[in-house]
C-alpha cells in the first residue's frame, strides 16, 4: 500500500505492480557534466553516453567507471550504453540504399534544429562551411563538447543530424 502525505498532495492507495527484485526501480543516467558523472558514481545502474569516435567513447566509459571508483564502487556495476542510428539489412549495400532513402526523406534542418535546442546554440547563423565555436553553457555538456573537440560545420551538423539524431549511424 502507498500512504504519501506531501506538502503539495496526498496519496493513499495500492501500488498497480509487484516490486521488481531488486525492489528498488534501476537508475539510468544521462549526462556528462561534472556533476552528472559524480551523480551516476553515487547512484546509477546505467548510464546512456555519446562519442562521435572510439577514442571519445573511451573517454566517457573511462570517466563514468573513474566517478564510481571515487564514489565507493565497482566500476563494473554500472552499466554503459551508447546511442546509435542503426540500419540493418540482408547486406552492406542493401543497407546503405536504405539509409540514402531514408535521408531522402529526411529533414536536416529539423533535425539541426532539434539539435539547436539541447546546445543553446542557433546554427542558423552560420554560413555552411563556417566553423561553429563552442560556447561554454549549461546546455546539454556531451552535444557541447562535441563542438569543442572537433571541427564541426554547419554543413557537417546537417549531414549527420538529417535523421534526427546526434549519434554514429551504423
Amino acid at each position: 500500500k502507498v500512504r504519501h502525505q506531501g506538502e503539495f498532495y496526498q496519496v493513499e492507495g495500492y501500488h498497480l505492480c509487484e516490486p521488481s527484485p531488486q525492489r528498488t526501480p534501476v537508475l539510468f543516467q544521462a549526462g556528462s557534466s561534472e556533476r552528472g558523472l559524480q551523480f551516476a558514481g553515487q547512484n546509477a545502474e546505467c548510464v546512456f553516453i555519446s562519442g562521435q569516435n572510439k577514442a571519445a567513447t573511451r573517454e566517457q566509459v573511462d570517466k563514468v567507471r573513474a566517478s564510481a571508483v571515487q564514489a565507493g564502487r565497482n566500476p563494473e556495476d554500472i552499466k554503459v550504453f551508447m546511442g546509435l542510428n542503426v540500419i540493418v539489412a540482408a547486406t552492406e549495400a542493401l543497407a546503405r540504399e536504405k539509409h540514402a532513402e531514408y535521408r531522402r526523406h529526411a529533414s536536416a534542418e529539423a533535425g539541426v534544429a532539434h539539435f539547436a535546442a539541447s546546445t543553446g546554440i542557433d546554427f542558423s547563423r552560420y554560413e555552411l562551411d563556417e566553423p561553429i565555436q563552442y560556447v561554454k553553457n549549461n546546455a546539454i555538456q556531451s552535444a557541447t563538447k562535441n563542438l569543442k573537440n572537433n571541427d564541426w560545420t554547419r554543413q557537417k551538423l546537417l549531414d549527420q543530424h538529417a535523421l534526427g539524431g546526434r549519434y554514429i549511424t551504423l
